[in-house]
């Protein structure tokens, strides 16, 4: 091993002031970009976004969360909402509203700091100065995969701070072995396993990768230091997903688990449960019955990712990320007799794991989540491999190429604005069909997904999409509704309110399979398209209890058959990878 690159590079004071004004100047950028989305609407962005407020409330209200969930994200939110309540006279929805916006804002945003951290190790060891490691974290940090996130997938970008913050980690305990480098490695990776399980299994993929790196690096000395920290930090995991196994959400640790059992079926296969509507030949059911507290839709919360838009372009984040590792790969071959051993293992890990995670062989309906979280370690590794090139300002151009089109793509999303599914108009009338509910402790609403979280939010009702409903229902709940959208309905992914909008067809109707009046939503994914975004189809003898501008209430006072509107002809079929 080198001892030029076996330790960090000393960093003047003046240096090391210039680079905390850089980091933090990034981190406001990232949080200003963040709040902008969310608080530029009195809604919450994005499909999912009422999903948080939803199961805060649930949180504070009855101690537990309504719907089976990892429960970092949910616990900080509550955590901030009862905070907020010491203001005089703020009620306890307007709290959680605003503690759920200020912790997506802000939180997530913290993913810049370690990625500045650990590129400006490189960095400083090749003499290149503090241009990547800022360009890094600003293209992690304010680029389109992190700001189409907002507000839909808080969970998501909590966990990759985590990830972030793990790498950074390992990267310093490798190099520097102290029991607090080593222990700070296993809290990052403990917290990633309480937020959000796609995060916690690409952390115990890229961990076990560099581990193994190092250990076939580090010789005889290397091993036994690194054993007793795999023994710890396992026993670490095992807690996190026994907490989560026990008494929060069992499914997900078990797919996990079945994931690590048999990786090549899960890389190849789609993962949407059984009753989802997007697969063929299942029962209408989600393995949840009756969920907790009411919530049942026929699916996880989700909704399609930014990248699904792309359409015959979305072979590209795969294709980057294997160019990426390559390049990574080829770098460590060249220099492995100048590079560190945490070099060589944090980087060798994660350009393994790009290979595998990222790779087209990837199918299924875990693409997009999959490509939103190799964001984070593609830029990290493509910063390692120009920090070894010998030309600053050829190095330093390249990484600004990169940047350029996702930091841009970024402020194009946030000069849009957050747009949640619904318009504010649309969530007023919403909210006045609280009086059509006598009962909402005993009421069952049916609606699409999207909409449901909002039904759930304003009406306080128990919910449920149409394809996980049962003949029981019936006798659970006093009454059953379905909750059909006519209007006021908007893209979270397409152009801004007015803009680009699908032209109505002769009838007067939105492109077919889109909203009436030619709404805003790509085709493919209106209310009308497949899986559980279909609106539910009212039954003939349903009684209509309010028919208004933007929403039709039918009382359903018996088991029906068919239950939503088939999917468009000219959309994806049934469980199609939109790769």
């Amino acid at each position: 091993m080198n001892a030029e690159t076996s330790a960090p590079v000393p960093v003047s004071s003046a240096r090391s002031k210039r680079s905390g004004r850089l980091a933090a100047l990034v981190l406001l950028a990232a949080g200003v970009e963040r709040a902008w989305l969310l608080f530029g609407t009195p809604l919450m962005p994005g499909i999912n976004g009422a999903y948080y407020l939803v199961q805060t409330r649930a949180l504070l209200e009855q101690g537990k969360l309504g719907l089976p969930d990892l429960p970092l994200t949910f616990w900080l939110d509550a955590l901030l909402a009862k905070i907020i309540q010491l203001i005089p006279g703020m009620p306890l929805e307007s709290s959680i509203l605003l503690a759920v916006k200020l912790e997506d804002a802000i939180l997530p945003a913290f993913v810049a700091l370690p990625v500045f951290a650990l590129v400006r190790r490189w960095s400083s060891r090749a003499g290149a100065g503090l241009w990547l490691p800022a360009v890094a974290a600003l293209t992690v940090a304010c680029g389109a995969p992190a700001l189409g996130m907002v507000g839909d997938f808080a969970k998501n970008s909590l966990g990759l701070v985590w990830l972030a913050m793990l790498l950074w980690r390992l990267h310093v305990w490798l190099e520097e072995p102290k029991a607090k480098n080593a222990a700070l490695a296993v809290l990052s990776l403990t917290l990633a396993g309480l937020t959000h399980i796609g995060v916690f299994g690409w952390a115990l993929a890229l961990t076990g990768l560099t581990l193994a790196v190092a250990l076939w690096r580090g010789g005889p000395q290397g091993r036994r230091r690194l054993l007793p920290w795999l023994f710890i930090g396992g026993a670490a995991c095992s807690l996190a997903a026994g907490l989560v196994l026990w008494k929060f959400d069992p499914a997900r640790v078990q797919r996990l688990a079945s994931a690590a059992a048999h990786p090549l079926t899960y890389l190849r296969g789609n993962q949407m449960k059984p009753g989802h509507p997007g697969m063929p030949n299942q029962p209408p059911r989600m393995p949840f019955p009756g969920g907790q507290n009411g919530f049942r839709p026929s699916g996880p919360p989700g909704g399609p990712g930014g990248p699904m838009i792309m359409g015959g372009l979305s072979w590209i984040p795969g294709a980057g990320f294997l160019i990426v590792a390559a390049g990574a790969c080829t770098a460590i071959w060249f220099r492995r007799k100048k590079l560190s051993a945490g070099d060589i293992a944090v980087v060798g890990g994660c350009a393994i794991g790009l290979m595998v995670l990222g790779g087209p062989w990837v199918t299924g309906d875990k693409v997009i989540r999959f490509d939103l979280i190799a964001a984070g370690p593609a830029i990290v590794v493509l910063a390692f491999t120009l920090a070894q090139l010998p030309r600053p300002k050829f190095r330093n151009t390249l990484m600004s190429l990169v940047a350029v089109p996702l930091v841009g793509a970024g402020i194009f999303h946030t000069m849009a604005g957050g747009r949640p599914v619904i318009t504010a108009a649309a969530a007023d009338e919403l909210r006045s069909l609280a009086g059509e509910i006598s009962a909402p402790a005993k009421t069952l609403i049916v609606a699409r997904h999207g909409l449901e979280w909002w039904a759930a939010w304003f009406l306080h009702t128990h919910i449920a999409h149409a394809d996980a409903l049962q003949d029981r229902d019936w006798q659970d709940y006093a009454q059953v509704f379905f909750l059909r959208q006519k209007a006021g309905m908007q893209s979270p992914f397409g152009p801004p309110p007015g803009r680009g909008q699908f032209p109505p067809d002769r009838g007067g109707r939105g492109l077919a399979g889109g909203p009436p009046g030619g709404g805003n939503f790509p085709p493919r994914f209106g209310p009308q398209g497949g899986g559980a975004m279909r609106e539910p189809a009212i039954p003939r003898d349903a009684e209509v209890m309010h028919d208004g501008e933007y929403f039709t209430l039918a009382l359903v006072r018996s088991p029906v058959g068919r239950l939503a509107e088939p999917p468009p002809a000219f959309g994806p079929p049934p469980g199609a990878d939109h790769r």
